[in-house]
């Protein structure tokens, strides 16, 4: 997801600062772009409403219309779950149903 996000970030010409914006530090943000920190739902949902980038088209460039990828966000929610972390949790189901990939937790039974 960092990796998506920094392309995105790049892409807008923003620096690391402009995309963290008031949702977090510039050190998280960094350590999120750089793949050493997961970022909450929450705060992926209000960094990507900031930068006006629509949930469905971060879902879909992170899965590359690719149905087994989908499933990687499944597995970030099954983690979140077991964690007993149902805040997030509740934020990646979301997510999930909001890009249309409803069917992957219909599948899980999730």
């Amino acid at each position: 997801m960092g990796e998506l996000l920094k392309r995105i970030r790049s892409d807008l010409g923003l620096s690391q600062k402009q995309m963290a914006g008031m949702t977090m530090s510039v050190t998280q943000y960094s350590r999120i772009e750089s793949g050493d920190q997961r970022i909450l739902a929450d705060d992926l949902f209000e960094i990507l409403t900031a930068q006006q980038v629509s949930a469905r088209c971060f879902v879909d460039a992170m899965t590359n219309f690719d149905f087994e990828r989908a499933a990687d966000f499944t597995d970030v929610l099954l983690c979140q779950l077991n964690k007993g972390e149902s805040d997030n949790a509740y934020g990646i189901k979301r997510l999930i149903y909001l890009c249309g990939y409803g069917a992957v937790l219909e599948e899980y039974e999730l």
